[in-house]
């Protein structure tokens, strides 16, 4: 990274290394994750944990507070069912350029938290600060994840296209990204793992 003007500007060399860290947690590879953790926060690269959505939504207002050009939001699988129940909803047909693109407190900004973008909505784009939040299709069993078809085979179109789902989640950050995973008991593994990598928690 390089100091500029008093503020940490992160060079493509920085800025490469959390994707290592989402691939190796896609692929269940914990230890070749933790081992890039230190380096890409010590970059300036923010990594966040949660239980508390409310936390999450407020840690992006006030780190952009004044700062109209920042995009920050929650996206979500499209399978994460449960996701309605804790007050992330992904519409079938949201209205995309107004979420990217309108401002803040527009009633249809990313930055409003009404919407989710799941996957579809947002592969090949970026916000500042993604709020990924966590389904039940992806569960961590405490040694692997286990598979969104449990009688298909790991390789399956569903199974391999369920991973990848997250993986683009996982990437869309330009500063960063904040992990909410539900207080439901079937995904105390994700939150575990999580806090196992040693990114900070909110």
């Amino acid at each position: 990274s390089i100091k500029k003007g008093g503020y940490c500007v992160l060079t493509a060399t920085s800025i490469s290394n959390p994707s290592l860290i989402v691939n190796a947690v896609i692929k269940g590879d914990i230890f070749e994750a933790k081992a890039h953790v230190k380096d890409v926060l010590d970059a300036g690269f923010a990594m966040f944990a949660t239980r508390d959505l409310e936390a999450a939504k407020e840690y992006c207002r006030v780190r952009y507070e004044g700062n109209m050009d920042k995009r920050y939001g929650m996206l979500q699988s499209s399978k994460a069912w449960n996701l309605k129940h804790y007050g992330v909803y992904s519409p079938f047909r949201p209205n995309y350029g107004a979420w990217y693109n309108t401002p803040v407190n527009s009633g249809n900004s990313c930055c409003d938290f009404r919407i989710a973008m799941s996957e579809f909505g947002c592969q090949g784009l970026e916000i500042d600060m993604p709020i990924v939040c966590w389904g039940t299709d992806m569960r961590w069993n405490g040694n692997s994840w286990d598979l969104y078809k449990p009688l298909e085979p790991a390789d399956s179109d569903d199974n391999v296209y369920r991973q990848n789902s997250y993986r683009v989640l996982l990437t869309r950050g330009r500063d960063g990204f904040i992990v909410y995973v539900p207080d439901d008991r079937a995904l105390d593994g994700v939150y575990e793992l999580f806090v196992e990598l040693g990114i900070k928690i909110l």
